[in-house]
């Protein structure tokens, strides 16, 4: 019992002591607090004093700053005070920071050196001025004259033009004409004489060796073998009479045939219809021929005629290669073939025997009217020229071209026109804003050197399938040997 109450005050003790020592710890602490404020205090005074005087210092330059930008707007009220104060002074007494008093410098050295030099510059754009008045009155003057000189030089030519409008060459035109006329009469006569030399030849020459006895492949036929168009071989005139002439009469019936036997406006060889072919240009056509070929067919004539080079008859058509294939056009097209071979009325009304084989041999479509040497055989009437050549065959009847020859020729005969005697070449008046165009009628004789009885033509024909045939016989003029065909189906 009495440990344990020896124990309880010893603990008791300690306790005691901690609490003594507790209580000096806090005692200590609350002097220290009390030397940390004192201090704080003493802080805050003195920082409180330096703002202070801070304040005063900032306000003391504010003013001063203030003084001097009033300053410096006063002076700047006057020019003088460009040329009395230095940049440095300037700069110096500048309120503003380093790249303000940069541009300070600039602006004074700117404008100083645009008040020094503004009278200079003033004179230099009066100078300038002067100089440009005085050029706009050069040209003025130039263009003036110009303008004179054309309107004299307008005025002079139209008189010229006047005159020599007034100008007749009615004299030396009958002149030429009667001495082309006498001049193409009398080569007629020769090639007539040659003709009929070569039927004496061959005539005495079958009496003296026999019928078996031939010496030409070609059977010239004589006459037509049904109808009543009339003509025989002693009534054919020469081929060079009707070549490259006007068609004359009124071709519609023959055109009219040859579309019957050949095809429509938009059919292209061997049967295909395209869609759209007379809006096309002629130079759209020819692409389009030139692509249809790339497939390996035969041929791709096109068109109601059948036609495999259009492009080589639009200069006598007159027309251009933009210009629509229209059925119009496309006709145009064929009375320029035709008027190349000398298929024209005047020959349907002379020589209806040879035009119906010129005929057949430019359509392989037309038949022929009587038995003859056809292109690789002989053929009979209503057969093809160009029969055995491919699948070309004859599409009407022979009845039907006669007739359509008989009306074509009679055509010639009621209007009277003479396209052997003249060609109608085209021409434009040199003042094209008085003058229309005006046709001068030329005189076109026909070297008899060069003229052949029965010249073969050089290019091929086209079949009635297309296709080309070679070698042919026959032909109407010199001109066939180089036109080129057209090509039908």
């Amino acid at each position: 019992m009495r440990q344990s109450f020896l124990q309880n005050r010893n603990t008791i003790l300690s306790i005691r002591s901690s609490l003594s020592s507790f209580g000096k710890g806090l005692r200590s602490a609350n002097e220290s607090s009390r030397g940390i404020v004192k201090t704080v205090n003493e802080g805050n005074v003195a920082k409180r004093k330096s703002i202070f005087e801070k304040s005063k210092l900032f306000l003391k330059r504010r003013q001063a700053v203030l003084r001097r930008e009033q300053e410096d707007l006063v002076e700047a009220t006057k020019v003088s005070s460009f040329v009395n104060r230095s940049p440095q002074r300037k700069i110096a007494a500048s309120t503003k920071g380093f790249l303000g008093r940069i541009m300070d410098f600039l602006g004074t050295i700117v404008v100083g050196w645009i008040l020094l030099n503004l009278p200079r510059i003033i004179r230099g754009v009066e100078a300038l001025m002067e100089k440009i008045e005085a050029v706009t009155k050069v040209l003025q003057e130039w263009y003036n004259k110009v303008v004179g000189w054309f309107t004299n030089f307008n005025a002079t030519l139209t008189q010229k033009l006047q005159e020599l409008n007034l100008i007749s060459f009615e004299g030396d035109k009958k002149v030429i004409e009667d001495e082309t006329n006498t001049s193409n009469n009398a080569l007629d006569d020769i090639i007539q004489d040659i003709e009929d030399g070569i039927d004496r030849l061959k005539n005495w020459t079958k009496e003296t060796f026999g019928p078996k006895f031939n010496t030409s492949k070609t059977t010239e036929p004589s006459s037509f073998s049904k109808g009543n168009i009339g003509g025989g071989s002693n009534n054919r005139l020469s081929p060079s009479k009707f070549v490259n002439k006007n068609l004359g009469g009124q071709p519609q019936g023959v055109l009219e045939l040859i579309r019957g036997a050949e095809g429509g406006y938009e059919s292209m060889f061997p049967s295909e219809t395209i869609s759209g072919l007379t809006e096309m240009t002629i130079a759209e056509v020819v692409a389009l021929q030139k692509e249809k070929l790339k497939d390996g067919r035969e041929s791709a004539a096109v068109g109601a005629y059948q036609m495999l080079y259009p492009d080589r008859y639009v200069e006598a058509a007159g027309l251009t290669m933009s210009s629509k294939f229209t059925p119009e056009n496309q006709d145009r097209l064929a009375q320029a073939f035709l008027a190349e071979r000398g298929l024209t009325a005047e020959k349907a009304a002379k020589d209806p025997a040879g035009f119906a084989k010129g005929l057949a041999q430019g359509f392989a479509g037309v038949p022929v009217l009587e038995a003859m040497q056809g292109d690789v055989q002989q053929v009979e009437r209503g057969q093809s020229y160009y029969r055995g050549v491919g699948r070309n065959k004859a599409t009407v009847s022979p009845e039907v071209v006669e007739e359509a020859i008989k009306k074509y020729g009679e055509s010639f005969n009621v209007e009277g026109n003479k396209p052997d005697e003249v060609s109608t070449v085209r021409r434009q008046s040199p003042n094209i804003a008085q003058s229309p165009d005006q046709n001068i009628e030329v005189p076109i004789p026909i070297p008899a050197t060069k003229v052949a009885a029965n010249p073969p033509p050089s290019s091929p024909y086209g079949g009635s399938d297309g296709t080309v045939a070679a070698n042919q016989s026959g032909g109407t003029s010199l001109n066939s040997f180089i036109f080129t065909e057209l090509q039908y189906t």
